[in-house]
């Protein structure tokens, strides 16, 4: 119930995977997750950008992407 799984309109062979509202509301627990192990273990460029801005403002990335998740879900 966290995933849901659909066939593309346009191409048979592609499957679109999105989040449910269920999966949307772990998004505080994931971005918890890539801060701390950032910490922990050496981080690429991309993670580290992201587990700084995270901390300096874990709300409002938590709220970004949250919207943009449901967004897409309508």
């Amino acid at each position: 119930g966290v995933v849901t799984r659909q066939k593309h309109p346009q191409n048979r062979t592609k499957v679109i995977y999105r989040l449910t509202e269920k999966g949307i509301e772990l998004v505080p627990l994931l971005v918890d997750m890539i801060v701390w192990s950032e910490a922990w273990h050496e981080a690429d460029e991309r993670t580290a950008e992201f587990a700084r801005l995270a901390r300096a403002d874990r709300d409002g990335i938590i709220g970004n992407i949250v919207a943009r998740l449901r967004a897409g879900l309508t």
